[in-house]
């Protein structure tokens, strides 16, 4: 992988460690907790937030590879290392780094395979905003959907090389 690869790929993950994105979607700051205290959480709530979290860099991964900042089969690469350690793939939700490298892999595809104007909606398809227990958290995250699927779509259309969140 090159250079402006691993830039791309540290970009993103850089960006999804951050607390503005994940207030874009309802969150007041980026969920950090530990696998012990994880246990203790509600599963709703910590599938959730992995998934919201998948969600997040798979889009501006994509969003990399639409804009023609990756090259178009990019996925493969890219999931691969986001999930090369094992310590990384259980923090991001993954049973198995196999069962992560697939699921980033998919999820990357179906974004870059899709209209940008289109992210919103699958990023409500897969966080499901209006089955979750918390409906103001719902209604928070259905409005978010929206505001990071137009964020990432946006970057398709003037990748700059900087990120909105990276300039706050």
């Amino acid at each position: 992988m090159d250079s402006a690869g691993r830039e791309a790929l540290a970009t993103c993950l850089a960006t999804v460690l951050k607390d503005e994105p994940w207030q874009d979607f309802g969150f007041p700051k980026r969920p950090q907790y530990g696998a012990w205290f994880q246990r203790f959480r509600a599963k709703w709530r910590v599938e959730l937030e992995n998934t919201v979290l998948q969600q997040m860099l798979s889009a501006l991964t994509a969003a990399y590879i639409v804009s023609g900042k990756l090259p178009k089969d990019f996925s493969v690469s890219a999931a691969g290392v986001y999930t090369a350690n094992a310590s990384i793939t259980a923090a991001f939700g993954f049973s198995s780094q196999a069962e992560g490298a697939l699921r980033l892999k998919n999820a990357i595809d179906e974004y870059v395979s899709s209209p940008p104007d289109q992210w919103s909606q699958i990023l409500y398809a897969r966080i499901r905003p209006d089955t979750l227990p918390d409906k103001e958290l719902g209604a928070k995250l259905f409005l978010g959907c929206a505001q990071f699927g137009n964020a990432a779509k946006n970057m398709t259309k003037n990748m700059i090389g900087v990120l909105k969140w990276q300039t706050t």
